[in-house]
């Protein structure tokens, strides 16, 4: 999975990620390159980051959030922020919690915004 990072300060990435599929294994393809499975490059914007508040990240994608909102998200959390992400379908926000099956310290609470 390719994902963008902002390219100035105090900004973060919306969109733009890109997933790739390996060659299969036993395919004898070892020198062939990786298949585009996902791109979502067209919907990359930077946006300012304000200094300090909750942050809420409104997604490109309509029903469940892009990898790089995610990602996004998991490390302004991680930072002490409260972040939100949405989409037309769903609200994610982070909140302090522990996941038993992983150990994190932060776990997502989903909301459904369709009726």
């Amino acid at each position: 999975w390719v994902i963008p990072r902002a390219t100035k300060a105090r900004s973060f990435v919306s969109g733009g990620d890109m997933g790739y599929a390996a060659p299969a294994r036993g395919s004898g393809a070892l020198s062939a390159a990786p298949t585009l499975i996902v791109d979502r490059s067209a919907t990359w914007t930077q946006l300012n980051l304000a200094p300090n508040g909750p942050l809420r990240i409104y997604s490109s994608v309509r029903d469940i959030p892009a990898v790089t909102d995610l990602a996004t998200a998991r490390f302004h959390a991680e930072l002490g922020r409260a972040v939100t992400v949405s989409t037309p379908a769903l609200e994610s926000t982070l909140v302090p919690g522990l996941d038993p099956a992983t150990g994190a310290r932060l776990v997502w609470k989903h909301t459904s915004l369709q009726k």
